[in-house]
């Protein structure tokens, strides 16, 4: 992966606004452009990250995850309130037939939520 990449991904885990970080990113890339590679001068992305404040998460970040496991939730006590009720027969375990569903709607939310901030093209700000 490249530096550029990196370096965007661990800033927004710090939770910058996009301004900020095309800011970051540009000022990177110049100096890359001038000098070679930014490793040599920055260091890692992660440590240079590192020295930017992180703010407090947003919760529209956390969206996808929150999403995820309303739905995992609804499942679980949907298929639970079926089964006690008599209107629903799983042909196997109750539990297992509630568990596992709900569980991978949960990690689903999760993992949407990394790729979204991994991959979220880098807006830039209008200067």
């Amino acid at each position: 992966m490249s530096y550029r990449t990196e370096l965007t991904y661990a800033l927004r885990l710090r939770n910058l606004d996009e301004g900020t970080i095309a800011d970051i990113v540009q000022e990177v890339d110049a100096h890359e452009r001038e000098h070679g590679d930014p490793r040599d001068f920055f260091g890692p992305p992660e440590a240079y990250a590192e020295q930017f404040p992180a703010r407090p998460r947003s919760r529209r970040n956390l969206a996808p995850m929150y999403v995820g496991v309303a739905l995992g939730v609804a499942w679980l006590v949907g298929v639970l309130a079926l089964t006690a009720s008599g209107l629903l027969e799983p042909p196997f375990r109750r539990d297992a037939f509630a568990l596992w569903p709900a569980l991978l709607l949960m990690a689903i939310g999760m993992v949407v939520n990394v790729v979204v901030l991994r991959t979220r093209p880098l807006r830039f700000a209008p200067r």
